[in-house]
């Protein structure tokens, strides 16, 4: 896969994330279908920290978002935990739509670069290049991205 078909695929993946969201209200996304223990806000909030963290912390480079981001949407958090109110949803929309042009302009020819740190899936599996992380995060919004769907439909048959 060349860098420019990886870039591709995650502004894909990331149009398809906004466009998901893009007729949910403040109510739907803050809705929690019962068995669920986070939102939509949520799924937004942590697909935006997630990559975040990935891309930005692991390699080193400027963090966009504050340390509250990480709190509120970071891995094994939950709304129920959360100590203030999240960003609105047209903050995490503008974030989220600029933060791939961050990740393209940031990483352009740098994919097969070694990050700081390597990223280790609890299974022990290890990526280590930049390249390979952006490519598991583009797998890890995928799958936030249909939960985003389900809760969706979940939260519409609940009438909100």
């Amino acid at each position: 896969m060349t860098e420019e078909m990886l870039f591709q695929q995650m502004n894909i993946i990331r149009k398809g994330t906004l466009h998901t969201a893009s007729d949910v209200s403040e109510a739907q996304a803050a809705h929690i279908p019962p068995g669920f223990r986070n939102n939509i806000c949520w799924h937004l909030g942590h697909i935006l920290v997630i990559q975040e963290f990935l891309l930005f912390r692991l390699t080193g480079e400027a963090l966009l978002l504050t340390e509250d981001y990480f709190r509120m949407f970071g891995r094994g958090t939950k709304p129920a935990d959360w100590q203030a109110a999240p960003p609105s949803l047209d903050t995490l929309r503008a974030l989220l739509n600029t933060q791939t042009t961050r990740i393209e302009e940031t990483f352009r020819s740098r994919l097969g670069e070694t990050a700081r740190r390597p990223f280790v899936l609890r299974e022990g599996v290890e990526m280590k290049t930049i390249g390979e992380i952006l490519n598991f995060s583009l797998i890890h919004e995928g799958m936030h991205q249909g939960c985003i769907s389900s809760m969706k439909l979940l939260v519409k048959e609940a009438g909100v």
